[in-house]
């Protein structure tokens, strides 16, 4: 007997950054998020990345205007961005981003710096770790290692990483309720 197979019966076909983020049950506002942000189209079609994936979890705990109240813990919180608050959305995910695989493999307890998809070499920067047999992104636990899409990789986070430009006043700027703060 001779069987043969189609071309699309493949086995090994992966899905991309985004597929997969939208298939893991654990990831619904990371995928609110980067549908708000635009960048579905950015995490399915660009070769070589490596995300760091907050869990909803992580997405529960940010406080970004310092309110002491989340502000990214619901879809409808995340849907409802408007204007500068989209923007620091955006900074937040891109300090997600390295335009590289990088595999857990690579970490050491010496650890290594990389240049987050956004600022490209002139901001700022990840630093991952091995610390106790761990991995950890900027003193951030990854929980879950080398998740393999078809364009990268994805390193589960226990934490929504900040990067440092965003600060007290970008949080400000952000927020249409603190306009005034913001003229003085």
């Amino acid at each position: 007997l001779i069987t043969g197979c189609d071309k699309d019966d493949n086995d090994d076909d992966q899905d991309t950054i985004t597929e997969t983020v939208v298939k893991g049950a654990n990831f619904t506002l990371l995928e609110a998020a980067v549908l708000k942000a635009g960048y579905a189209d950015l995490l399915s079609t660009t070769p070589d990345l490596t995300v760091f994936a907050p869990t909803d979890d992580a997405f529960r705990q940010v406080d970004l205007n310092g309110d002491g109240t989340p502000d990214l813990d619901t879809e409808a919180k995340i849907n409802a961005l408007t204007g500068a608050s989209v923007d620091l959305l955006k900074t937040v995910l891109n300090y997600h981003v390295i335009a590289a695989r990088v595999p857990s493999s690579t970490i050491t307890t010496a650890g290594i710096e990389a240049n987050t998809f956004a600022t490209a070499g002139t901001g700022p920067q990840l630093f991952a770790k091995l610390v106790a047999g761990k991995a950890y992104i900027n003193g951030v636990e990854v929980v879950t290692a080398d998740v393999a899409a078809e364009n990268g990789i994805i390193h589960v986070i226990n934490r929504v990483l900040i990067p440092p430009a965003v600060t007290i006043t970008g949080a400000v700027v952000a927020n249409p309720s603190f306009s005034r703060l913001l003229y003085a």
